[in-house]
């Protein structure tokens, strides 16, 4: 979420894309995932400025399941 343009944000989404793929998503779009997860025919679990909703439980979800260390 941002107050700022699309125009102001534009430049900085191959960043983004990089640095969450440095972290914790290797190999994937994260962008893809987002997208996914809007879409109306996955009726059960949405994205909100607090997070990952859970919609048949009304809870957020954990984005973090397990910790690997390396």
């Amino acid at each position: 979420m941002s107050q700022k343009s699309a125009d102001e944000l534009a430049p900085h989404i191959e960043t983004f894309v990089e640095r969450i793929q440095e972290t914790i998503m290797p190999g994937l779009n994260p962008i893809h995932r987002l997208i996914a997860v809007t879409l109306p025919v996955i009726p059960k679990a949405k994205i909100s400025d607090q997070g990952l909703v859970d919609l048949a439980e009304q809870r957020l979800v954990s984005l973090i399941t397990e910790v690997y260390t390396y």
